[in-house]
């Protein structure tokens, strides 16, 4: 045990089913000096489930700058009744997780606001985890500012976000004032439809910002067939935020069986 505890960077990849990987888990407090913890693991079938990853959020990682969670394991969605959310990472800098809860992710950018750069799909939803609408609110901290943030990745699982729309990413990005990069893959249902207007990003990101590079992947569906979206679409061509970006605006559509069309936008510098 008292190597465990020189250990400052630790990389796990394996294959096997997840049940062996447990006695490492055991031992995970005995790392108190790491400075990076990666994982991978695309582990998957009827034995694999998140104890891991549950594991590893319940951890006291003092000195920990860099956590790196991706594979088919950690496609396993955490419930907030397991009561996960009691990791201490107070120097945590860089995260990057396959799937994450919306309340564990909030949670993580409260308690490390000195967090650079945060990746993640998102999933959660406020109702069906017995949660209150309030729940999305941002924590004070947030609210106060992620100031070191730089690099915002998002993406979007099993329909995030429906029950609160556009107003929750309006309002997280307002709090990082010197992003330099982000990153977003989301369909917009209507709760989101927002994100389909060239300027609102222009008004969510402001004259001041920091911005350098962008990729926006922006989905939906409708059945309305008479509304001119190549004009929606021809807006952020002409949008002076994205012209100045020098970003490259492409989209698409598939219909089904004529009963409704998908839109697909592409946006990146």
């Amino acid at each position: 045990m008292k190597e465990f505890k020189q250990i400052q960077h630790f990389h796990l990849t394996y294959e096997f089913p997840c049940q062996y990987t447990m006695n490492i888990t055991k031992h995970l407090p005995s790392f108190s000096n790491l400075i990076s913890l990666t994982v991978n693991s695309n582990c998957s079938g009827f034995r694999c489930n998140n104890e891991f990853a549950i594991m590893i959020f319940r951890q006291n990682f003092p000195f920990l700058q860099r956590l790196y969670l991706d594979g088919k394991l950690f496609d396993h969605e955490l419930k907030i009744s397991d009561n996960v959310c009691m990791f201490y990472f107070p120097s945590l800098l860089y995260i990057h997780v396959s799937k994450l809860h919306v309340i564990l992710a909030l949670q993580l950018l409260d308690q490390c606001p000195q967090l650079r750069s945060f990746s993640a799909k998102l999933y959660g939803h406020p109702i069906r985890d017995n949660t209150t609408s309030s729940t999305i609110l941002l924590p004070t901290r947030i609210s106060m500012g992620l100031i070191s943030m730089k690099k915002l990745s998002l993406g979007q699982a099993n329909n995030f976000g429906n029950e609160f729309g556009s107003a929750f990413l309006e309002r997280l990005l307002s709090c990082c004032s010197n992003l330099r990069t982000f990153n977003l893959d989301i369909c917009c249902w209507d709760n989101w439809e927002r994100l389909i207007e060239a300027d609102w990003w222009a008004h969510v990101f402001g004259s001041d910002n920091k911005l350098k590079r962008i990729s926006l992947h922006l989905q939906w569906t409708t059945i309305d067939r008479t509304h001119n979206w190549r004009e929606k679409f021809q807006r952020f061509q002409s949008s002076s935020f994205f012209t100045r970006l020098k970003a490259d605006i492409r989209y698409g559509s598939s219909s089904d069986f004529l009963r409704s069309c998908t839109y697909d936008l592409y946006i990146k510098n």
